[in-house]
């Protein structure tokens, strides 16, 4: 049997979580109010949910011991996969937003990931379901979320939709979330053309400026996701008629494969199957183990017709009939011949046909099983079955948030924490970029380009390609990003920042984040954390080692394993740092960009003039940040010498800050702030633009406690002396 378990850090049991957040809040001095909702729950419960707790409870008895991990599945497929440089095999400016294009990624078969409409996958990224939606008038099929590419907003990319992340749970056991879908003709050209007409100083031309939604013309479609035994996955749409008259609507569940068989790399995965076995099941077979996919029929007018294609374009398939947009063509273009009618292929749908009366709803629901675990001699009725354990999970997810928020909270309150953690929830996705592969993608369409004589038409040169310093990075891993549209790929800081909520909600899953961006994958030989993907090169503010403390207080100060594991490869980034970001040998740093938009008056990732520099107050004002964390956490592990020695860059650079700018440091006197220095031969300039770089340095605080081991003492003393000599900074 495969090997179907993610790494051990990401394994985490619903239950275990529930009950150390109920004890962490009893230590904060919070009461917990689990048992108190507990017994809510068994007063006055309503038949189904009796029926619910017993179903699941039966079925879970006869399940034998898996070995499917409980994140085996979750919401890891990216709302946007189109318009990223993983995607791009140009690389000519902005090439990325135009070598996939939301017009063109219906037909076009990605290289490094998937997306689709509230969509989910295993945590490899390679099984994957998406929701689709045709209201009978769209040019093409609803599958994926529309927006503007960077260059057609006028404030640059936008998605242009309504949707909500509504529920999630740590381990995905319970997803739920709202699409909100016109029955009028999507407006893709208006949004398009409205926002490529206005300039920057406009406002943005959204949806519901449109009207498509002023007469409640729409539906509204919940997806919910359940889990009920290791390795399952159950899901319910449900649609909602908002209109005052009857509507009718396609709704196709679709299963597909990410491409990892059509000859782009050398490590090509064995083709992987899906097959019809019966009416209404479908069988995926593939490395990761085999499935069945049972479909549901109660709502629909007629069963669901079982259609196929291959997850492939007319690029990567030189034999095949069969593409990616096969049903694009078959339900919208009536195209027949577009579509197989059976397996095994890489990618299916079950096309559904609903009416639904004004202000009513209907559903439809499947669930996935791993076919050697699955008691096929006590199948229930499928949407039955599903709904049962839904309710279920909704009940567990209920029970969890109760147990972690604060007794105190009111309604309101609860629901606007609970869905902040949807969002948070939500936003995992697979990330895949093995940038040589990626080089080699590059320079293989390089020879596509080539003369008639095999000549290229102009050698480019691969030097000036991005991230062409970064050939030893290598994800394949479920990240937390920022936005699975607007930033559908990671950034250190972000990251860092995302976990210190994230450690209330699942601290196994935020340390593992944390290594993963210090590992030998990530990391630079040279120390270098990577940053986003449109240039790895590019530093972002160096606060992953106060993420990290961060972290490890909220856990209880306890796991000095993953405090020794960060800090020895935070040294090297830290060191990297001193060495390669400070400007003349001093103790003024740089570092361009640094994550922020618009702060400066000039483009401070822009080369400079020769024998020109630009000082930088916030760089320097997060090394010193940067030095005190380090400290912090060195004192914790026991390393009194190397806090010493950061405790002691941090006076250097403190120093070389609060100089007036015409001594060589970055204060102004006059304006009592701190600011950017141009530096040309002994020449300074301020930059007297008030602005976050002015204000970065006083972040670089913290507050030491007496020691308490006499392995601390020559610490203290240190720290006694330097307080005497530089008293204005200690």
């Amino acid at each position: 049997m495969s090997q179907r378990k993610p790494r051990k850090e990401t394994d985490t049991n619903m239950k275990q979580t529930i009950r150390a957040s109920a004890v962490t809040n009893q230590n904060m001095g919070q009461t917990s109010s689990k048992k108190k909702y507990e017994r809510s729950l068994d007063d006055g419960e309503s038949p189904e949910t009796k029926r619910a707790r017993k179903v699941l409870k039966s079925d879970e008895e006869q399940q034998p011991d898996a070995e499917y991990d409980v994140k085996f599945w979750g919401p890891y497929l990216s709302d946007r996969q189109w318009g990223t440089v993983r995607e791009d095999t140009e690389v000519n400016g902005n090439s990325c937003w135009n070598a996939v294009g939301h017009d063109t990624a219906r037909e076009t078969v990605y290289r490094c990931g998937e997306d689709g409409l509230m969509g989910v996958s295993d945590y490899e990224g390679r099984l994957c379901s998406c929701l689709a939606l045709w209201n009978g008038k769209d040019a093409f099929l609803k599958e994926r979320l529309f927006g503007l590419a960077g260059p057609e907003g006028n404030h640059g990319e936008d998605v242009k939709e309504l949707y909500y992340y509504l529920d999630n749970t740590p381990d995905h056991t319970y997803m739920r979330s709202l699409y909100r879908y016109p029955m009028e003709e999507f407006p893709y050209v208006s949004l398009r053309n409205q926002n490529v007409a206005r300039e920057r100083t406009d406002t943005e031309f959204e949806i519901m400026d449109t009207g498509v939604f002023d007469k409640n013309c729409y539906w509204d479609i919940y997806t919910e996701y359940g889990k009920d035994t290791t390795g399952s996955l159950v899901c319910c749409y449900t649609l909602h008629n908002r209109s005052d008259d009857s509507a009718s609507i396609s709704i196709i569940p679709q299963f597909w494969y990410r491409n990892t068989w059509c000859g782009r790399s050398p490590n090509d995965a064995l083709r992987p199957t899906l097959s019809q076995t019966s009416p209404f099941v479908l069988e995926a077979v593939y490395s990761l183990g085999t499935f069945e996919v049972r479909l549901g029929v109660d709502d629909a007018e007629r069963p669901p017709e079982i259609v196929f294609t291959e997850n492939e374009d007319k690029l990567t398939s030189k034999e095949g009939t069969y593409y990616k947009d096969a049903f694009h063509q078959y339900v919208v273009n009536g195209t027949k011949d577009a579509v197989r009618r059976e397996g095994p292929t890489s990618k299916c749908a079950a096309v559904y046909q609903l009416t639904v009366p004004p202000g009513g709803h209907k559903k439809v629901c499947w669930g996935l099983y791993p076919k050697e675990n699955y008691n096929t001699s006590n199948l229930w009725d499928v949407s039955k079955g599903v709904q049962d354990v839904i309710l279920q999970r909704s009940l567990t997810a209920n029970e969890f948030y109760q147990s972690i928020f604060p007794a105190t909270w009111d309604r309101e309150w609860s629901v606007v924490a609970r869905q902040a953690c949807a969002g948070l929830l939500w936003h995992k996705q697979y990330y895949g970029y093995n940038v040589a592969e990626w080089l080699d993608n590059v320079r293989r369409k390089d020879r596509q380009n080539a003369g008639c004589c095999g000549a290229l038409k102009k050698k480019r040169n691969t030097s000036t390609i991005r991230n062409n310093q970064w050939t030893h990075f290598n994800a394949h891993d479920i990240m937390s990003v920022p936005d699975k549209w607007e930033f559908p790929w990671f950034a250190p800081w972000d990251t860092a920042f995302q976990m210190i909520p994230f450690m209330r909600l699942d601290s196994d899953f935020a340390k593992d984040q944390l290594l993963l961006l210090l590992s030998d994958r990530f990391l630079h030989p040279s120390g270098q954390m990577p940053g986003c993907e449109y240039e790895f090169g590019e530093m972002n503010p160096p606060i992953h080692a106060w993420s990290v403390l961060n972290v490890y207080r909220h856990d209880g100060s306890t796991d000095k394993e993953f405090l020794t594991k960060a800090f020895q490869r935070l040294s090297l980034n830290y060191q990297w740092m001193l060495k390669e970001k400070r400007v003349w040998n001093q103790y003024i740093f740089y570092g361009g960009f640094l994550g922020l938009d618009n702060i400066s008056a000039i483009n401070r990732s822009a080369a400079t003039p020769a024998d020109t520099e630009i000082e930088q107050a916030d760089a320097t004002g997060w090394m010193a940040f940067y030095a005190l964390t380090m400290m912090e956490m060195a004192l914790e592990l026991g390393y009194t010498d190397s806090a010493i020695t950061h405790l002691l860059d941090f006076v250097k650079v403190f120093h070389a800050l609060n100089l007036e700018i015409g001594c060589g440091g970055l204060w102004h006197t006059e304006d009592n702030f701190y600011y950017d220095v141009l530096s040309k031969k002994g020449h300074r300039s301020a930059i007297q633009l008030r602005s976050l770089v002015g204000l970065v340095p006083m972040v670089a605080c913290t507050v030491i406690g007496q020691f308490t081991k006499m392995s601390d003492q020559p610490f203290y003393t240190q720290l006694e002396q330097l307080c005497k000599e530089h008293s204005s900074h200690i």
